[in-house]
């Protein structure tokens, strides 16, 4: 694997990147450091000039996602500057939204022929993101200064792979009990329920109710989808869980409704975060005139969100929402269509070898699927390199499938 990385320039500069990110960064980080600075060279480095041409080239091949982007690319690129500059917007805002769309973009710089031809970024693109959420839960949980300290530990836990992260380790961790029928694939349960364990702890650390329902969730399904295919096995699983529980009840029970108490007095006290406010907040913003609803105001644009108590602020709480405030009407359906291509594309091709690897790919598709969702409508982290590379992780599923498919990858 590592020869691998070795051979490819453009991964291993973006594998160096996200070990730095995921070692010293922060999502959406108030000030710019050495950490950010670094990280944004690596990244340029990773996506090189072909990446750049990649972006920007159309071919009439090329799947609906990459035509989508690139329209959308240009679209955004234009009247996001343009309508900046006529509003007077300040610049560091601007420079913020702007770093954020190239993060939106990442699947159009990293993906093109010379990287779609060969296999390199099969099961590394999964990797790099699963260890990225391991690490900013490790630092929430734990925040050792050498990682970078005790900051904006609440930005790491809302990143979307921390979700990634829990879903697929408890997925994989879950598979593992039920199919696996050695003493290996025991050994590699516990160690992915722990990870999933810890994960789990830094979202509930900040109480992340979206991120936490999201998780219960995901783990039903892939629980109902293994008992469907192994009734047997999976009720050996649950009888030993049941045990766990008894032996274990009075701290279990302890813990659990510690974490019930505090999320149902988060849920007094805020509410759903006023985002249905916050819709109107926006659409009251830009339908003043015709021009606005249509091209929005422009990148670092500002509104007074009823989501953080009516202050002026830069950002909104979902993609969606946010190309509303920014790019207009247009800029939503031409986002919209982007990041919905990309949503088939990645479940037509998950669908294909949902049966083929029974433990990894429902895994897989609901780790990717849940904090999608999440971003696109509830949490303002679709701004962060992490979104970015769970897009990026959509877009490389024709290559994933094709290594499952090809023989290359286990039977789990």
């Amino acid at each position: 694997m590592m020869n691998m990385i070795y051979r490819t320039p453009s991964l291993m500069f973006l594998s160096l990147a996200v070990c730095i990110y995921a070692a010293f960064g922060s999502p959406t980080p108030d000030v710019l450091g050495w950490g950010e600075a670094v990280v944004g060279g690596l990244l340029v480095l990773a996506v090189g000039v072909k990446g750049c041409r990649a972006a920007v080239m159309f071919d009439a091949r090329a799947p609906l996602w990459r035509v989508a982007g690139q329209v959308f690319f240009i679209y955004s690129l234009c009247a996001g500057l343009i309508l900046a500059a006529i509003a007077g917007n300040a610049y560091g805002a601007i420079l913020r939204d702007g770093v954020a769309f190239l993060f939106l973009m990442l699947p159009l710089f990293l993906i093109h022929d010379d990287a779609q031809s060969s296999d390199n970024q099969r099961y590394w693109s999964v990797g790099v993101v699963w260890f990225l959420g391991i690490m900013f839960a490790a630092r929430c949980v734990f925040a050792p200064e050498f990682f970078g300290g005790a900051q904006a530990l609440y930005y790491l836990a809302n990143s979307p792979a921390v979700l990634f992260a829990a879903i697929l380790s408890g997925g994989v961790g879950l598979g593992f009990l039920v199919y696996g029928r050695s003493f290996k694939y025991l050994m590699m349960s516990g160690a992915a329920i722990l990870f999933c364990a810890l994960c789990v702890a830094a979202m509930v650390s900040v109480q992340q109710r979206a991120s936490l329902g999201a998780f219960v969730v995901a783990m039903g399904f892939i629980a109902v989808g293994h008992f469907w295919k192994r009734p047997k096995a999976s009720i050996v699983v649950v009888i030993a869980g049941v045990v766990l529980l008894i032996v274990f009840r009075d701290m279990a029970f302890d813990l659990m409704g510690d974490v019930w108490r505090d999320l149902a007095e988060k849920t007094r006290l805020v509410g759903g975060n006023s985002r249905v406010d916050e819709w109107i907040a926006v659409w009251e913003s830009v339908s003043r005139n015709t021009f606005h609803a249509l091209l929005g105001l422009g990148w670092g644009a500002s509104f007074a969100s009823p989501a953080v108590a009516e202050i002026e602020v830069h950002y909104t709480h979902g993609l969606l929402s946010s190309l509303v405030l920014k790019t207009g009407v247009f800029g939503l359906l031409l986002g919209g269509a982007y990041v919905g291509a990309l949503l088939l594309i990645f479940w037509r091709h998950v669908w294909r070898c949902w049966f083929n690897a029974p433990v990894f790919v429902p895994a897989l598709a609901l780790a990717v699927i849940m904090p999608f969702f999440i971003d696109v409508f509830l949490y303002a982290s679709f701004k962060s390199l992490d979104f970015g590379l769970i897009l990026w992780l959509m877009a490389c599923s024709p290559i994933l499938c094709r290594a499952l498919f090809s023989g290359d990858g286990e039977r789990f």
